[in-house]
């Protein structure tokens, strides 16, 4: 494995081909799957290399890795879309660069407000809102507040961030 390891580390600092074959690859899969101390090492190489992942073969491992994968996942949708499961509302996107979407499925939005964290009021609508847009090119980047008011007297209260 150091050979293959020095292969690829040459070739990274040289910014030429590797050399490293096809057997090598596999003795990379051999070690990765195998239980010996280097066998971290190995994935990793292999995974720079090919971009393949090898499986743990430790159940409880496997399961770990698969519960992480699913939070980065809701937390990566989550960044661009918020849902209020209760409510059907979806703000997006989050982050915000030139405009805010809100969408209701069933509750009327009355009234929408955004605030800066210190209470200053940017926007102030109010009417019987399904879906509307909200223009947020004249606003400075920074952490706001997005206050629902639904038509069942509901107070939804949204962190937004806008970009420029």
């Amino acid at each position: 494995m150091q050979e293959i390891n020095l292969k690829y580390l040459t070739a990274k600092a040289s910014g030429t081909e590797s050399g490293i074959t096809e057997a090598d690859l596999e003795n990379l899969r051999d070690i990765g799957l195998s239980h010996e101390p280097s066998n971290g090492y190995a994935r990793t190489l292999l995974f720079l290399l090919t971009g393949d992942e090898l499986p743990t073969l430790i159940p409880e491992l496997e399961k770990f890795i698969e519960i992480a994968r699913a939070k980065a996942k809701e937390r990566e949708s989550d960044h661009i879309l918020n849902t209020f499961a209760n409510e059907n509302i979806r703000i997006f996107p989050n982050p915000a660069r030139d405009h805010i979407q809100i969408q209701s499925e069933s509750e009327t939005i009355t009234r929408i407000i955004l605030t800066d964290i210190y209470g200053k009021s940017f926007i102030a609508k109010e009417g019987n809102y399904q879906s509307t847009k909200i223009e947020t090119t004249g606003i400075n980047g920074g952490i706001y507040l997005m206050q629902l008011q639904l038509e069942n007297g509901k107070l939804i209260t949204q962190k937004v961030i806008i970009e420029h």
